[in-house]
């Protein structure tokens, strides 16, 4: 008996020593390099279901190419990528709710996403309440700009790579100006409809368009609004008719919602020349509105284009076995490994340096030469930045016809506005 007591003493103090053996190993051994590897974990959210879910999915699927692709090359400063994913939805609460998940649950170093505007607005309160690093890579909304430059301390870790979307009112603009000037059309009433949706980006370009028509004599004879998704526009397209407007403007994020008010808007046979934003670019439309588009404009403040888009598409369509692709998905891919290179610049993972050095960076893109304005921490748009396009609808395929320095098709006038 007293044999017995004496040995599961004995164990009692053993397993006591083991305990502080491994305690002071836990202490010692990184002072050696001997430390479990660490990565750099990357929050990525977007709306991977939802009526935007064309642009989430490929935001996810460029993320996952650009990670596999750093990480087969040694990594960011030794760490290997690790993504984390979340589904925004397009919708802000469920983005806040995401990004609090990501931050506290997931504890991700960084965050790199976004799509609509709506979801960029909530999700830089809650990266700005906890001090983190957030990308935007596709919100345009004017009012992100706005809260950074009116509070730079709160914001100061944010940055927003898409131009505001202001800019579609004075991208529509020169387009009017440049149908009218190349002889293309002759316009008699000088008036325009918008019809966009109800989003802070939808809000943005109808505000633009107002804001730029008139300067150039043109009147806005209507401006109305469609939820998010919408695919019945039939009383909309019917009420605008009524107006005869020679140009109607629209703007949606998501292509079945874009390619059904393409189709209605044939069917109404309108003598207007029709100008989608963003939606012909999303991955589906061109075949869900089929010949009889042809001619329709898409206009974009960011579209992929030259060697650094065909090398991403090859890269995609290998990964993927796919051909479409939105384009907040290629600037996914250039956002991913834009975090590397500033990551490795600054030669630390400190969040100061970091975003300092991401502002600072001057490289070219899938849409174009990124550089940032270090007070807005926006992109800045023009030729030799982020060119603003305009695609149309010619053989089955969107074409770009504006700039003309990235042209690869001239503009045709379609038949139902002759």
């Amino acid at each position: 008996m007293e044999k017995r007591r004496w040995y599961l003493r004995f164990c009692k103090h053993l397993s006591l020593f083991n305990q502080l053996v491994f305690l002071l190993l836990i202490i010692i051994l990184p002072a050696y390099g001997v430390e479990a590897a660490e990565v750099l974990k990357i929050g990525v959210f977007a709306p991977m279901t939802g009526p935007a879910a064309e642009n989430g999915v490929s935001m996810k699927n460029a993320s996952i190419l650009a990670a596999e692709e750093i990480n087969a090359a040694g990594g960011v400063l030794g760490r290997k990528i690790e993504l984390v994913f979340g589904d925004d939805e397009s919708k802000a609460a469920a983005a806040a709710s995401v990004v609090e998940r990501l931050i506290n649950r997931d504890k991700v170093d960084i965050l790199v996403g976004g799509m609509n505007s709506d979801v960029g607005l909530s999700t830089m309160e809650v990266a700005a309440n906890y001090g983190m690093p957030l990308i935007l890579t596709c919100p345009a909304a004017y009012k992100i700009t706005e809260k950074i430059v009116n509070d730079p301390k709160r914001y100061r870790y944010t940055a927003k790579t898409d131009p505001s979307t202001y800019g579609y009112g004075a991208l529509a603009r020169d387009f009017a100006v440049y149908l009218e000037k190349g002889n293309f059309l002759k316009f008699k009433t000088k008036t325009a409809a918008v019809l966009c949706e109800h989003t802070e980006w939808g809000r943005g370009i109808s505000e633009g368009v107002r804001k730029e028509f008139p300067q150039i004599g043109w009147k806005v004879v209507s401006n109305d609004i469609h939820e998010i998704g919408e695919t019945n526009f039939m009383a909309l397209i019917t009420k605008i008719k009524a107006l005869g407007p020679e140009l109607l403007i629209t703007g949606e994020t998501s292509g079945s919602a874009a390619a059904s008010l393409a189709k209605q808007f044939l069917d109404q046979n309108l003598p207007a020349y029709l100008i989608q934003a963003m939606g012909p670019m999303m991955p589906g439309y061109v075949d869900a509105v089929g010949k009889r588009g042809e001619g329709i404009a898409g206009m974009i403040i960011v579209q992929c284009h030259g060697p650094v888009c065909d090398e991403f598409r090859s890269k995609y369509k290998k990964r993927w076995g796919l051909d479409e692709f939105a384009v907040c998905g290629s600037m996914q891919y250039d956002m991913i490994y834009r975090t590397k290179q500033a990551y490795e610049k600054a030669g630390s993972f400190d969040k100061d340096k970091f975003i300092a050095v991401f502002l600072g960076m001057e490289d070219r893109g899938t849409v174009g030469q990124y550089v940032y304005d270090k007070v807005s921490h926006e992109t800045r748009v023009g030729p030799n930045y982020i060119p603003g396009v305009v695609s149309q609808l010619q053989d089955g395929k969107l074409r770009l016809v504006l700039p003309e320095f990235i042209r690869e098709r001239n503009l045709t006038i379609p038949s139902w506005v002759k």
